[in-house]
């Protein structure tokens, strides 16, 4: 898919530039911005990668790519919001489909349409939805495929969790249903890596429930064992959970930190052939056909995500998954990957495709659900900058 960007100098370069220069990565969020609300620094590099998928799809052209970068690199230069930076993406998408399609004069009628046809077949016909998992899992998918909610897991140790919570009224602490078996995909990049990077939710919801105080995510991103498993053992002590549930609850949570963190963590995402998820398009094609506004808002909304969960409870065989890994934002300090070490006698493995499929069949497990709020504004400030940051000025 995208991996053979990141072999390029110049995206290698644009990524260090994101991940260690504030200019690039300190940018202003929407005031009560629910989207962009839980998403801190990293999302300037979701963002990047975000483009680099949108290229890969709509354009896939390598001589293009070098201007694209260039202009990606002026944007984050230029522009000091995140929801502006993703629209200048998505301007530039459209720019390069312009050129891509060598088209002149692009408000007549029948250029538009070419414009709208090119991206509407590319990105949505023959797009993908998408699905943020925890690297841990990312070989056993490669090889067996992807069956929903069937993972290597303690989901029955989590259960009898979920039932010593409930004795003090905590169940909100762990609210996955462990015998739903059904996963959602998405066509929202950004909330994939988020939830990749989170993932699994249940149990990062658990190290940092919202009734709990000051909490800071980053000690998870960071693999910061210690600092992620305070928040929980401070409420536990101060509601007077008894040694012998506080004790046991805290050996799953290290069990699992053991099972996920067994591998270097990155953000894992599986995509897949939108066809193979459902055979629905929310949106059609005329309606961009009769819309009056210009062609760079037009393609802005085709790219902008339609479907926040997309319900899938099948098999998704190995030759029909594309399986990408990306860099997280954070370095993890060595120390912190090995902090805890793992015995990999007491791993719950599934071996080979034939349990796959057995466990399938009494899979315990829950739609990953990630809540999508909001839409991006179309700004005329952001036309303005991409127009000038085109033409170099």
């Amino acid at each position: 898919m995208i991996d053979v960007y990141f072999k390029r100098k110049d995206v290698s370069n644009l990524i260090k530039e994101i991940k260690r220069n504030p200019r690039y990565y300190e940018k202003e969020k929407l005031e009560n911005d629910t989207y962009y609300g839980k998403i801190g620094n990293e999302l300037s590099l979701y963002l990047l990668y975000d483009a680099l998928l949108k290229f890969k799809i709509v354009i896939d052209d390598n001589y293009l790519l070098e201007d694209f970068i260039i202009q990606l690199d002026k944007l984050y230069k230029r522009i000091d919001s995140y929801g502006q930076i993703a629209v200048g993406i998505n301007k530039l998408i459209c720019y390069m489909t312009i050129k891509l399609l060598n088209i002149r004069g692009i408000e007549e009628p029948e250029n538009k349409r070419k414009i709208i046809e090119h991206v509407y077949n590319r990105y949505i016909v023959n797009g993908y939805y998408l699905h943020g998992f925890n690297t841990v899992y990312e070989n056993s998918i490669k090889e067996y495929g992807f069956v929903s909610e069937v993972y290597i897991n303690y989901y029955s140790q989590f259960n009898d969790v979920k039932k010593i919570l409930e004795r003090y009224n905590m169940e909100n602490l762990l609210d996955k249903d462990f015998s739903v078996n059904k996963t959602f995909f998405t066509d929202d990049f950004i909330m994939g890596c988020q939830y990749s990077a989170m993932s699994p939710g249940f149990f990062s919801n658990m190290l940092f429930n919202e009734v709990f105080e000051d909490v800071d995510v980053n000690s998870y991103l960071m693999l910061d064992y210690d600092k992620s498993i305070s928040y929980l053992k401070k409420f536990m002590i101060n509601h007077s959970f008894s040694k012998n549930d506080m004790n046991y609850i805290l050996y799953i949570v290290e069990k699992e930190w053991k099972l996920l963190y067994r591998v270097k963590k990155k953000i894992s995402l599986l995509l897949v052939q939108r066809a193979l998820i459902d055979n629905f398009i929310n949106c059609n094609i005329e309606e961009y056909y009769n819309d009056n506004d210009d062609i760079y808002g037009i393609v802005d909304r085709m790219l902008r995500y339609k479907k926040n969960n997309v319900p899938f409870d099948s098999v998704i065989d190995n030759h029909s998954v594309n399986v990408v890994t990306l860099d997280g934002f954070y370095d993890v300090a060595v120390e912190n990957i090995n902090k805890l070490t793992v015995n990999e006698k007491d791993l719950p493995f599934i071996n080979n495709k034939e349990q796959m499929n057995r466990e399938f069949l009494d899979a315990y497990g829950k739609v990953y659900v990630f809540l999508i709020f909001g839409s991006l504004s179309i700004s005329l400030g952001v036309i303005i900058t991409i127009i000038m940051i085109i033409r170099g000025i």
